[in-house]
């Protein structure tokens, strides 16, 4: 396998993590969150403030993008709630909002 395909592979891990290290600079505690048996990628919390984020590459199929904003449907409180990916199509709905990974930087 040569470097090119590597880094696709991994390139989600990579999103991850940039989300991650991007919400400890602003000052948030992050933690790792369940909603029933699903798994919300990112909590982050600082002072009176949360908020929730789900990271994917790419919202491809009307499967993932389901299984990415339905992770919310159990959380029923009004702290933000975010989905962050490479697409730059605006797929927010319900409250969600979703943004590209160079909007959240």
């Amino acid at each position: 396998m040569n470097c090119s395909a590597l880094y696709f592979l991994y390139w989600p891990y990579y999103m991850e993590n940039i989300v991650y290290m991007e919400l400890l600079r602003r000052g948030y505690q992050v933690t790792v969150g369940k909603s029933g048996e699903r798994e919300v990628d990112f909590i982050g919390a600082r002072q009176k403030e949360k908020l929730y984020i789900q990271v994917f590459y790419l919202l491809a199929s009307a499967d993932t993008i389901s299984r990415k904003f339905g992770v919310y449907d159990l959380i029923r409180d009004n702290y933000p709630k975010y989905v962050v990916s490479m697409d730059e199509f605006d797929f927010g709905r319900n409250g969600i909002k979703h943004k590209n990974i160079r909007e959240f930087l």
